[in-house]
Order: C-alpha cells, then sequence, then structure tokens
C-alpha cells in the first residue's frame, strides 16, 4: 500500500467519522485516545487526483475521545463522546473562529466547500458550545446526529433523543430503557427512515421509534453469546429489502445480518413505526434468525459498516489486526405480505456465495474505527491503536461485481 494512503496520527485513535457535508472531497474526522497527554481531533481529507490523504485541521480536545460524530449541514460542528478521570459525557463543538463559534446554529451558507477554520500547523482548541446532562452517572458509550438539530447518544442503560436550539442549548427530548439486562453499548440510526434507531449491546439487539421512546418497538434478546459492539443499516438500495436491513458485530468475531421484516407483529414494514404488543408499550421480544452469518475474523469486531449507496458492500475492523470487505447477495424486495416471501428470500441469501478479503495487508495494530467517505462510495477509511489513518479502495474486480449484479 502507498505510505501516500496512510496518515499517522499522535496517538491511539478509536473515533472515527466522515463529514457528509464536505462535497468535493472525501474527508473524515478522527479522535485520538490517549490516557495521560492532550488529546485532538484531526480533519484527514483524501485527494483522489494525488491518491494521498492528508491534515487540514488539528483541534485541542484534551479528554480521551470515544466517539465522534460531524454535523450533517455543516463542517464546523461536530459533537464528542469523551472520558476523563474516570467520568465520562459528551460535548457538541464547533471550530475555532467559524460561523458556528458565535452560537448562532443558522446556516446561512448554501456553499457545500466550507472548511475547517484551522491548520495542521497551528493546533487551536475546540470551541465548546454546550454539554450533554442529564445521564444519571451512567457510562457515555456513542453519538449520532439524527438530523441537523438533533442527535441521539447511547449510554448503559438508555438511548437518549437531544434537541439542540438557538445559542447552542441542549434539550433532551426522550429516553428509552432496555429492559434486557445487558448494558447497551452503540447505536445507528435508520439513514431513510428517521424515526427508528437500532442499538447493541451485551447479546442483545433493540429497534427503537424515535418518536416515543420508551421500552424498544423490537428487540432480539439473544443476537449473539458475545458481546455486540456495532450495528449499522443497510441503504435503501433494494427497495424494501435495503431498507429494513440491520448487520450486527462483536466479540465473537461474527457478522450478522438481519433482515427486519420478518419482526413479529408484522415486522417493520416501508413506512412503519414498528411492530406493537397491544399493552400499549410497543415492545415485541422474540426469535429472529439472521439471514447471514459472515466469518474471518480470528478476534472480536469492534465496527461493521455497510456501504451507504450498494448494500451488497460491507466493511468490518477489529482486534486481529485487519479489516475485512464482504460482498453479499442481493435480497429480493418484499412482496405485498413481506412475511410470506421471507422464507424463499432468506434461504436464497443463505445458499449464495459471500465473498471477503483483507483489505489492509499493512495494518499491524488493533483497528477500532472504520468509516465509509461521503463523496465516493468505493472509498472508506480505517483507523487503530497506534494511531495510523488508512484509506482503502474497493478493488476493481469487486466494484465491477456490484455494478453488474
Amino acid at each position: 500500500m502507498s505510505s501516500n494512503n496512510v496518515y499517522q496520527l499522535k496517538y491511539p485513535v478509536r473515533a472515527l467519522a466522515s463529514v457528509p457535508f464536505e462535497k468535493h472531497y472525501s474527508q473524515w474526522i478522527a479522535g485520538t485516545n490517549a490516557l495521560r497527554e492532550e488529546n485532538e481531533v484531526s480533519f484527514l481529507q483524501y485527494d483522489a487526483d494525488l491518491d494521498k490523504i492528508s491534515c487540514v485541521g488539528t483541534y485541542l480536545h484534551a479528554p480521551e475521545v470515544w466517539d465522534i460524530a460531524s454535523c450533517p449541514t455543516s463542517t464546523s460542528k461536530l459533537a464528542t463522546v469523551w472520558s476523563k478521570n474516570g467520568a465520562t459525557g459528551a460535548t457538541l463543538w464547533a471550530l475555532p473562529g467559524s460561523p458556528d463559534d458565535v452560537s448562532s446554529f443558522s446556516n446561512d451558507s448554501n456553499s457545500s466547500s466550507e472548511k475547517p477554520a484551522g491548520r495542521a500547523n497551528s493546533t487551536q482548541p475546540l470551541k465548546s458550545l454546550a454539554e450533554f446532562k442529564d445521564f444519571q452517572g451512567a457510562i457515555v458509550r456513542s453519538i449520532c446526529w439524527s438530523d441537523d438539530s438533533s442527535l441521539v447518544t447511547v449510554d448503559e442503560g438508555a438511548v437518549r433523543t437531544w434537541s439542540i436550539g438557538e445559542g447552542g442549548s441542549i434539550t433532551p427530548t426522550g429516553a428509552g430503557t432496555s429492559r434486557d439486562t445487558s448494558v447497551l453499548w452503540s447505536g445507528a440510526p435508520c439513514p431513510h427512515d428517521p424515526s427508528l434507531f437500532a442499538s447493541v449491546g451485551g447479546s442483545a439487539v433493540q429497534v427503537w421509534d424515535l418518536r416515543v421512546l420508551g421500552d424498544p418497538v423490537f428487540q432480539i434478546p439473544t443476537a449473539a453469546r458475545l458481546p455486540l459492539r456495532s450495528v449499522s443499516w443497510a441503504p435503501a438500495s433494494e427497495g424494501g429489502a435495503g431498507g429494513r436491513r440491520i448487520a450486527t458485530a462483536g466479540d465473537d468475531g461474527k457478522i450478522r445480518v438481519w433482515d427486519l421484516r420478518g419482526l413479529g407483529g408484522g415486522g417493520l414494514g416501508q413506512g412503519s413505526g414498528g411492530p406493537s404488543d397491544g399493552k400499549g408499550n410497543g415492545v415485541v421480544a422474540g426469535r429472529l434468525d439472521p439471514i447471514i452469518e459472515l466469518g474471518g475474523h480470528d478476534l472480536g469486531i469492534w465496527k461493521v459498516a455497510f456501504n451507504p449507496t450498494h448494500a451488497q458492500l460491507l466493511t468490518s475492523v477489529s482486534s486481529d489486526h485487519t479489516s475485512r470487505l464482504y460482498q453479499v447477495p442481493k435480497l429480493a424486495s418484499s412482496a405485498a405480505s413481506a412475511r410470506g416471501a421471507m422464507g424463499s428470500a432468506a434461504a436464497a441469501y443463505r445458499d449464495s456465495a459471500t465473498r471477503s478479503e483483507r483489505l489492509d495487508a499493512d495494518a499491524e495494530e488493533s483497528l477500532y474505527g472504520v468509516s465509509w467517505s461521503a463523496v465516493d462510495p468505493w472509498i472508506l477509511c480505517t483507523a487503530g491503536y497506534e494511531g495510523r489513518v488508512t484509506v482503502l479502495k474497493v478493488p476493481k474486480g469487486v466494484k465491477g461485481k456490484v455494478l453488474l449484479a
């Protein structure tokens, strides 16, 4: 692999995310995780013409960064989950000198080429806009944006929603508590239905309706035998099938793909707010078998991610020092009755060949983060314990097969 495709940060990296509002270059933000050092958040940009990744901005973020998310409508606003002296929390930040630094949350600029205000050789502290409160002492695990003015956090026992108001105020708007005894670890919003959110923790998977948070609308209590760490929604590129598919991964080194049309109570069909148990709390806890199980890793998986455009592509990173790419077959769209179509669709999916290959043959560290480019669906980025951030490309052969499928 070319050294141009690797950028070396000072400290270990666990938090990595794409910058969705940057429309011209593939760009990611990475937060470091050093215990006794002043940590940093760096903006890393890949130039496809030069085939090179470079740092376009670095900012001080003293606490350890455990998760990070970039605002979908601004390159200069982000949120992090952090820890310091045994305490955890979450904060909303702005880049110093940016429009978001002046407590204005109106997006007056129509330009999609807004650039970070800092420079790689001029490290400034991030501007704290507001800190998330009311976690009731629970360890905060992850954070993500559901839209440009709303965020979702996952802590040990709850999924919480938050609203950003004028002047940077943050207001809690809902909290859902898992009835499973397992500790929640991470979650992901459905990219094509903002009311749905999936979380994982312990052996369980939960699906929530963010409009009426309380109990999960559905949960799979025994989705894995070892703790789950990551969940990802498939894009809606395959209609009803892609739009209701999730992948989960965790400490057993396996990726499992689930078709939520097979849920009890009628499933999560398109436009549905979810199943109900008929008792007012919306919970359906039942058995749902994965439609496919993917191997290839020798140790636990920290992150799994569907390609945001092509539902046939999945990527993952692991403590075994590898990043892997999976090419999975298409799943036929639902018929009028999704549950009636599940049997033959799932059988065809299980019987189809699944291709897997290692992407980064040079990695010599545990890999914790992976994120697809928001600009080019054939490019992704990984990050790991030694602070290496690596840009990877989908092999041409795989790309051709996906396009022809």
